[in-house]
């Protein structure tokens, strides 16, 4: 009996609110206790018609307000937490823009419905590629690939799935996208998404980039305002437009003698950083701790023994002698798990921020501080300028690591080159 008075209380809210679904209970918990008590006592035709009656109502609130749904995610969101509604917006059976929308709600994605409902339904026809690296993050990203690719093809529609099997893997992989699909996901770490950049950098036309950052590092995905995580990577590709960003090349020297070519989306550096991504390369730290705790306690362990390079650098026409421990040229403000090298660096300015550190007045380890607030470009040691391109040999014969967005390649004599406006990335 207390079942029946309760639907058709519950009706009665609803059919008073049918233009600002839930407007008058906004400040107030009596709805949720009315749906918890059903929650506890409906079951069969009770559940099909609570579920079919919210279906109705929101569905007629996204066709006739949908700015004013907007304002109501969050009274989604908590009737998905606490009215035990988890999968209400999955089995509801809905067509069309609508049921789109709703999808949309329920994954938290802010904005005008009906215009995100559609963009959405446009984006079922791009023709998209998934690469995974099941290694990124210490392998949670092979590991939780099952549990979210049901939310991503929701989001995003039809798709194809690969995993990359080795290192530079999945450069091959999104060479060979590059040149039939429209849009490229990344699905791992800065080493994952420059293996892709690579592979698409090449082609004449390269698809949209997307990226979702599971890895240890994901500087790439947090500057550009993607975030890091398998939600907020799904929720960019579903909110995101595509943005126009520079690349840059780094041509360096391989360690049979050889000359090497690389593109990078982030930051290519030499010296101390090179060492220490070198040591990083296969540590356990990096898989156990990520990436924001073991650089910092790597980097103090170079420091302590690194020696540092009498070098020559060359940029717009002048040509300087430093003795140094590290360069790093960036095309994005931060790297290394969260490191702002370069505070003020822009993706799409065609312009590299290159910060060069000198062996002296010599850095101390305490100073790592100041580059994760962004604040050691007042340093004494420390040396911050602007270019397109730049050259850079060693005049001690030393042998001078360089990397890209923590890769290791080889060593100087390097030139570096920034390529403007080169690839899209799907970004909010």
């Amino acid at each position: 009996m207390r079942t029946g008075r309760s639907l058709q209380r519950l009706e009665l809210i609803l059919d008073i609110n049918r233009q600002f679904l839930f407007e008058s209970v906004i400040g107030g918990d009596d709805l949720f206790a009315e749906l918890r008590h059903l929650g506890a006592a409906a079951a069969g035709t009770t559940r099909r018609r609570r579920h079919a009656m919210f279906g109705e109502h929101l569905v007629e609130l996204v066709d006739q307000q949908p700015r004013a749904a907007v304002r109501h995610v969050h009274l989604l969101r908590r009737l998905r937490d606490r009215a035990g509604f988890g999968d209400m917006f999955h089995q509801l059976d809905l067509a069309g823009a609508e049921a789109v929308a709703i999808k949309i709600y329920a994954d938290e994605c802010f904005g005008h419905a009906r215009t995100k409902a559609q963009g959405l339904k446009e984006r079922h026809s791009v023709k998209t590629r998934i690469i995974i690296n099941p290694a990124a993050g210490g392998g949670r990203s092979g590991r939780h690939w099952a549990q979210h690719e049901r939310a991503l093809r929701d989001t995003i529609g039809p798709f194809e799935a690969v995993f990359s099997s080795s290192a530079r893997n999945a450069t091959a992989l999104a060479a060979e996208a590059a040149e039939s699909y429209d849009r490229v996901v990344a699905v791992g770490g800065d080493g994952t998404v420059n293996e892709v950049v690579n592979g698409l950098a090449g082609a004449k036309s390269p698809p949209e980039l997307g990226v979702i950052g599971a890895g240890t590092g994901n500087d790439f995905a947090r500057v550009l305002g993607i975030g890091s995580g398998w939600t907020a990577g799904i929720a960019a590709l579903c909110d995101g437009r595509p943005r126009v960003v520079d690349l840059g090349s780094i041509t360096f020297t391989k360690r049979d003698g050889t000359r090497g070519r690389h593109w990078f989306a982030n930051c290519a550096d030499l010296g101390l950083i090179g060492e220490v991504v070198a040591e990083a390369e296969d540590s356990r730290l990096k898989r156990w701790l990520g990436s924001r705790l073991a650089y910092p306690l790597h980097a103090i362990s170079v420091l302590r023994r690194y020696k540092g390079h009498r070098i020559a650098f060359e940029h717009d026409g002048a040509r300087r002698q430093m003795d140094i421990l590290a360069v790093a040229v960036a095309n994005g403000r931060s790297f290394g798990g969260g490191m702002k090298i370069a505070p003020d660096a822009k993706f799409d300015d065609g312009l590299f921020d290159v910060i060069v550190v000198a062996k002296e007045p010599r850095v101390k380890a305490t100073d790592l501080r100041l580059l994760y607030a962004g604040k050691h470009l007042s340093l004494p040691a420390v040396t911050h300028f602007r270019t397109a391109k730049i050259n850079f040999e060693t005049l001690d014969g030393s042998m001078m690591l360089c990397d890209a967005d923590g890769e290791l390649l080889g060593s100087a004599p390097c030139e570096i080159e920034v390529h403007p406006k080169k690839l899209k990335v799907i970004a909010p």
